[in-house]
């Protein structure tokens, strides 16, 4: 698809597989083809079309073939024919991490892969808004937003890991994965499996709160298929 615009900026993992871009507030562009919003802040955001459609603050949709003005900036990814297909993406100078995948109950150690992180934008809002939980109303505070895409191959285990100095969300970009959470690192003692397909956002971190600190839970992200993520990572300032 091509997205026709006027001022848009490229992001740092933008790729020519998977085109994204910054789109700028009140800017007039016309979507050709699947274009994948996200919006990452903590408003709904108002697209300004013909159907007054919104995107409501920390989540996602895919829009079809219009034009848009949307009222606050926003990331834009250029899909291709099927997204759910997923396809195999390398960006230049991409980070390595370890990841497992099992074959008739024996493990593999395979790889999966990150691109370069972008700083998005600056944001206050109260933390317990993006969180499942928290031990008080909290006011608000700043942000700094960091992204960057993730591809894992088919069947590939992510790490499960519980410690993070950020709130942070995910969007499903191409392919089907899930967000999986666990009672410990046995990956035997899952208890949440939430199926991600491309335009799905988890809207609330899996974290809990307490004293400005995040505890998450033992949480991992599977590939179902050849998969591609965003990491949207709220570090507080």
């Amino acid at each position: 698809m091509d997205l026709i615009e006027t001022s848009a900026m490229q992001t740092k993992f933008s790729h020519p597989a998977l085109p994204s871009k910054l789109l700028p507030a009140g800017k007039e562009y016309y979507i050709n083809g699947h274009g994948l919003l996200v919006n990452f802040h903590p408003e709904t955001l108002k697209l300004n079309n013909n159907y007054n459609t919104e995107i409501l603050a920390f989540s996602s949709i895919i829009r079809c073939n219009e034009h848009i003005q949307p009222a606050l900036n926003c990331l834009i990814f250029e899909l291709p024919e099927n997204p759910i297909d997923g396809i195999d993406i390398a960006w230049d100078e991409q980070k390595t991490y370890p990841g497992v995948r099992y074959e008739n109950a024996v493990s593999q150690n395979v790889e999966f892969y990150r691109s370069h992180q972008d700083e998005v934008a600056i944001l206050s809002f109260p933390p317990h808004q993006l969180s499942i939980g928290s031990d008080t109303l909290y006011d608000s505070q700043s942000f700094k937003l960091q992204a960057n895409l993730w591809f894992a191959d088919s069947g590939t285990h992510c790490g499960i890991h519980n410690e993070h100095s950020f709130i942070e969300i995910h969007t499903q970009i191409l392919g089907v994965g899930r967000m999986q959470t666990f009672q410990s690192e046995d990956k035997n003692s899952l208890c949440e499996d939430l199926i991600m397909a491309p335009g799905i956002t988890t809207s609330k971190a899996f974290c809990y709160i307490n004293n400005y600190q995040y505890i998450y839970p033992y949480h991992q992200y599977y590939a179902d298929t050849p998969c591609v993520w965003l990491a949207l990572e709220y570090h507080p300032i």
